[in-house]
């Protein structure tokens, strides 16, 4: 997919909990249930950056992905880093809506550094943030984080990140946290 998912439903129709507040996320979380949201709650986040799901939603046996399509393995991730090597994130990200920051060279020179990507793989990544167990947002704007369906323990799963650098980050995270998720054929 060039987007991030965007579904309120799982594949076999029911219907995914919307988290429309802190408490929501957090019960979701402590209850292990399946749940999206939009970044701040704000339906207008979700217009660009989609949902984020926690991984319960993504593991959830109803189906996250969309008929024909499933979501990536860490394996999956795994082949663009091989694919584009070092300069992965820069290939992933999107030309566009990703924030600058400012940094002093070795001079002592503030310089403007843009974080934008070229896109050249068509991914499309956008810094979408994410949310955490607890509901408290971050990152967006920064930062784009995109679930696996590999399992790493119990308690956490793998993730896939983009920063406002040129990598293509390796993670893992707690299931409760908010994250986009990318589908694939």
């Amino acid at each position: 997919m060039k987007e991030n998912l965007n579904v309120s439903t799982f594949a076999n129709g029911d219907t995914i909990m919307q988290a429309t507040n802190v408490d929501d996320w957090k019960q979701a979380s402590i209850e292990k249930k399946a749940a999206w949201c939009y970044y701040n709650f704000s339906e207008e986040n979700g217009k660009k950056y989609g949902k984020l799901y926690n991984w319960y939603a993504v593991s959830d046996g109803r189906g996250l992905a969309p008929k024909g399509w499933k979501i990536p393995k860490e394996s999956d991730y795994a082949s663009l880093d091989v694919k584009y090597g070092y300069k992965a994130g820069i290939r992933l990200k999107s030309n566009s809506n990703w924030d600058t920051w400012e940094s002093i060279d070795a001079k002592g020179l503030k310089k403007t550094i843009s974080a934008v990507g070229d896109n050249s793989s068509g991914f499309t990544g956008l810094p979408g943030g994410c949310i955490d167990q607890n509901g408290v947002f971050f990152n967006k704007g920064i930062k784009a984080f995109f679930w696996t369906s590999s399992e790493k323990d119990p308690n956490s799963a793998i993730n896939r990140g983009l920063r406002n650098d040129e990598v293509f980050v390796f993670n893992f995270s707690n299931k409760g946290f908010g994250y986009s998720v990318r589908c694939i054929k």
